[in-house]
């Protein structure tokens, strides 16, 4: 289920867009806010995939939102549903997925959010993993870190934390090209890292957007840099 928010200023227009996307199944609105500072407060601390966004809202505009989402959210999809068609040289260079005239067309907004949801789930591969004497089925494209444990590992996706009685190389075994051993203790989700800071001599911290935090050594760091360019990004 892809989690999307809309910032739409009308109140009659965002029920109406909430009733519609919800219509077409796999999207959940989490956030309705009309203004975009209200957008941005919930949006720091949450995870989105799709944002729909008009442009005249009564503070910031929605490009100034799209702005900082693109900041906080680099892999979300933004779509504009807008009356204003004079923004869209802002759109393009903001990476929109597509830009809706006002009132939108319920054809042209289903298959613009069928392409998101095929790109997004796409050969989604679940992992069956050992967890005590259960067998746990997580999609591994959910996963954004995993954490060396001694003979265990601890998986951390987007809403929980869990052990497995796998090692750090059984797991990587498993997983797909987007996962990138990034130390002895860490492999990582590159298409979950929004940054790359220092950290010491010997080593780079990875930051995913959230609470979560890995580590990069430097002497794979050219590596890293390489697998970024490849890899899909969710």
């Amino acid at each position: 289920m892809l989690r999307g928010v809309i910032c739409e200023d009308n109140v009659f227009t965002r029920k109406k867009l909430v009733q519609l996307i919800e219509s077409f199944g796999g999207i959940e609105i989490v956030c309705c806010a009309g203004t975009g500072k209200e957008l941005l407060a919930f949006a720091k601390e949450a995870e989105i995939d799709l944002v729909f966004l008009d442009i005249c809202l009564p503070d910031l505009s929605g490009i100034e939102v799209a702005k900082f989402i693109r900041e906080q959210h680099p892999f979300s999809e933004i779509i504009f549903i807008t009356s204003h068609d004079d923004y869209l040289k802002e759109a393009i260079e903001l990476y929109a997925t597509d830009y809706i005239a006002k009132p939108p067309s319920g054809a042209r907004l289903q298959a613009t959010l069928e392409r998101i949801k095929q790109k997004r789930f796409a050969n989604k591969k679940i992992l069956e993993l050992k967890s005590e004497d259960d067998l746990v089925f997580i999609p591994e494209n959910d996963i954004y870190m995993i954490v060396a444990l001694g003979r265990k590992v601890r998986i951390c996706t987007g809403n929980r934390q869990l052990e497995a009685n796998h090692s750090l190389k059984e797991m990587q075994s498993m997983l797909g090209p987007n996962f990138f051993r990034a130390s002895r203790s860490y492999i990582v989700n590159v298409g979950k890292v929004t940054g790359v800071g220092p950290c010491s001599r010997s080593s780079f911290e990875l930051l995913f957007g959230n609470s979560y935090k890995a580590y990069l050594s430097k002497s794979l760091y050219e590596d890293f840099r390489t697998r970024m360019k490849t890899v899909n990004h969710f």
